[in-house]
C-alpha cells in the first residue's frame, strides 16, 4: 500500500489527515500502525489519548460506505 493509500485508509477510519501524514513518516502500512504501541505513536508527537484512539480505529474494521456485494447464482 502506497503512503497516499495508507493516509486515505487512516482518514476513512476517522484519523485526522494531519495525524495520518505524521504516522506514514514512520509506518509504511496499516498493519505496522496496528501492531505498534501507543508509546511509539506518542514519540512521533501525537498525544497519548489520540494515539490510543488511532490504534483502536485501525484494529477495528473500516466503516463501509457501500453495501456488501452478494454473489448472484
Amino acid at each position: 500500500m502506497a503512503k497516499k493509500d495508507t493516509v486515505k485508509a487512516l482518514v476513512k477510519r476517522g484519523v485526522s489527515e494531519e495525524d495520518a501524514l505524521v504516522l506514514v513518516t514512520k509506518f509504511n502500512t496499516m498493519g505496522a500502525i496496528g501492531e505498534s504501541s501507543p508509546d511509539e505513536i506518542v514519540e512521533l508527537g501525537i498525544p497519548e489519548d489520540r494515539a490510543e484512539e488511532i490504534i483502536k480505529a485501525i484494529r477495528s474494521k473500516p466503516s463501509s460506505s457501500s453495501p456488501a456485494r452478494t454473489r448472484k447464482v
